[in-house]
């Protein structure tokens, strides 16, 4: 018996390039039957007059901010919801709105509208070494510590790093790769940063997020990459992270 199945709804058929009024079937979280479903559901779900899709998952957002929902409600996980989000990736820009373990206990003690992953920002580690000036480069003391942070946010469930590199420009390319150096090579983790500078100056930005990635070995996502490159070099910057 299904978990779920969703009737007389509008389905999607990308393959096809049409839409077709049909059932799905979900059992054990996964789709498992779509068009003509006749096996029996839990639940039923008429969807008649709608369409049905699979939640979209937001790579870049940002978390909820306890200094203003004083972890009373949630705020913009409801609203992405209410888009159909259902996965949010959070903590980017290297910004990380509270420690990912406050966050994670908000979460276990409230439950949550969507799925959460979340990177381990590293401006928020250098205020958290005591680096509080986003023009200085952080001491060597400073990244040894960032690196042993980010090394336990990875182990506590944190998918990676984000860098905001416009937002402190004291961060030069070496520190954003040492601040890696016990998690170089892993595949399995992700790297994400906010340009460093757009308009005229986002083909060097791209250069050097594809060093850091390069060097560090882990696969990098390069964020706003739509309004950082749309002056004009658009094409140039495809064509450089196709490169």
């Amino acid at each position: 018996m299904l978990d779920v199945k969703i009737v007389n709804g509008k389905i999607v058929d990308i393959e096809n390039k049409r839409i077709i009024e049909g059932n799905i079937g979900i059992g054990e979280g996964i789709i498992t039957e779509i068009g003509r479903v006749s096996s029996e559901a839990k639940e039923v779900i008429d969807a008649k007059g709608h369409y049905i899709s699979p939640g979209f998952i937001d790579i870049h957002m940002h978390e909820e901010d306890f200094s203003l929902t004083k972890k009373q409600e949630y705020d913009i996980s409801e609203t992405m919801l209410n888009m159909g989000v259902t996965t949010c990736v959070v903590g980017n820009c290297g910004n990380n709105r509270q420690s990912i373990d406050e966050l994670a206990e908000f979460i276990n003690e409230k439950g949550n509208p969507v799925n959460y992953m979340s990177y381990i920002g590293h401006n928020y580690l250098r205020n958290i070494v005591g680096n509080s000036d986003i023009y200085k480069k952080s001491t060597k003391e400073q990244i040894s510590k960032m690196q042993a942070l980010a090394c336990k946010a990875i182990d506590n469930g944190a998918v990676g790093i984000s860098y905001g590199l416009e937002y402190c420009p004291g961060i030069d390319t070496d520190e954003a790769i040492e601040i890696t150096k016990e998690i170089q090579g892993r595949k399995d983790l992700l790297l994400a940063a906010h340009y460093r500078k757009d308009s005229k100056f986002a083909l060097d930005a791209i250069r050097e997020m594809a060093t850091i990635g390069k060097e560090t070995e882990i696969p990098f996502q390069i964020s706003h990459l739509s309004s950082c490159s749309a002056f004009g070099n658009m094409t140039e910057a495809l064509n450089l992270i196709d490169d």
